[in-house]
């Protein structure tokens, strides 16, 4: 789509993506950015949760900007999952590690 062969050299900084799809199997790139989340969207989260009685939930939020308010730019949220894959938080290509699974396992233990 982009008119570029094998034989094609980028310019510098120039990106092209092989895939429309961005998901772990086709090799989406990891970006760890749960502390820079707006606070209007981290309590729609939290809402979300509670509607649905989830202590864990998985949502797949699409943005272009998570420290920007949902409520100012387009969004949505596309998926929601009862049995998160958590794995992207412990090893993401950028950003710091955050230890999901101890902090679930914290939260069980003690009955938050």
């Amino acid at each position: 789509q982009a008119g570029l062969t094998l034989d094609s050299v980028l310019p510098t900084n120039q990106r092209v993506f092989l895939q429309e799809k961005i998901i772990l199997d086709l090799g989406a790139d990891l970006i760890e950015m749960s502390g820079q989340i707006h606070s209007a969207n981290r309590l729609l989260f939290e809402e979300v949760a509670e509607i649905f009685d989830a202590r864990v939930l998985g949502i797949d939020f699409l943005c272009q900007d998570i420290g920007t308010s949902w409520k100012e730019q387009k969004c949505a949220i596309m998926e929601l999952n009862s049995l998160p894959f958590i794995d992207m938080h412990h090893f993401p290509l950028e950003g710091e590690p955050r230890n999901l699974a101890g902090m679930i396992w914290e939260m069980i233990l003690t009955n938050n």
